[in-house]
């Protein structure tokens, strides 16, 4: 049993909002972690703007293979509540973020982005 598909939903209203710079597999995991974020939001599961959900990217998904695992996170200064799809940062196990154009730009917490590394680095299968 799955308990969280990455797959794209293809035929779902999910892709009809995805921004050009974003591929389908990826626009579906986002749409799922964010999803995860506004669910914790709801249920009280948060600390103001100081807590993260990750969510490792396959490469399927729209991971940068080339340059090592990538991975979403929060964007910092935002509280879980307004965590959405097109404004969680892609981000590589070194701290760069990794935009295209046309995505917004937003900061990442350097404390979530080195604990939540850690655990991608060491721990492949953790998404």
């Amino acid at each position: 049993m799955t308990v969280l598909s990455l797959s794209p939903d293809s035929g779902s209203d999910i892709q009809a909002h995805r921004p050009t710079w974003c591929g389908p597999r990826e626009w579906g995991a986002r749409v799922k972690l964010a999803a995860c974020y506004r669910i914790f939001a709801q249920l009280g599961w948060t600390e103001l703007i100081y807590n993260h959900i990750t969510l490792r990217l396959q490469p399927e998904d729209g991971a940068d293979d080339d340059d090592g695992p990538t991975f979403l996170i929060n964007p910092f200064g935002l509280t879980y509540a307004e965590v959405c799809a097109s404004n969680l940062v892609k981000i590589d196990l070194q701290g760069n973020v990794r935009r295209t154009a046309g995505q917004p730009d937003w900061p990442v917490n350097p404390a979530g982005f080195t604990v939540h590394a850690a655990i991608h680095a060491g721990i492949p299968g953790a998404h």
